[in-house]
């Protein structure tokens, strides 16, 4: 039988990945850096709530606001997409 992903030695569990989220940072500017590497570590787009969901007792509406300021600063980058807003780190040139 061959080894699925969560059979790898190491591999999080599904409660083990529960507790080892990291915790929504009571700061404001704290909680924008954290939400400004969060964006940046995985090439994808974000919801509010789908990148609330990956902190410990963080907040969609706290999310948006961090979400809100990066991309005013022009280090996201904020778009519709079938009527839910997301954001994305921008894209990277190739030099």
């Amino acid at each position: 039988m061959a080894a699925t992903q969560s059979d790898l030695p190491g591999a999080p569990t599904t409660a083990t990945k529960a507790t080892q989220l990291p915790k929504w940072p009571t700061k404001f500017s704290e909680q924008v850096l954290a939400v400004r590497n969060a964006v940046a570590r995985e090439d994808r787009s974000w919801s509010a709530e789908e990148l609330a969901r990956s902190f410990k007792s963080a907040r969609r509406g706290a999310v948006a606001d961090a979400l809100d300021s990066l991309s005013a600063l022009g280090l996201i980058v904020a778009f519709d997409a079938s009527g839910v807003k997301r954001w994305k780190a921008p894209a990277r040139s190739v030099a």
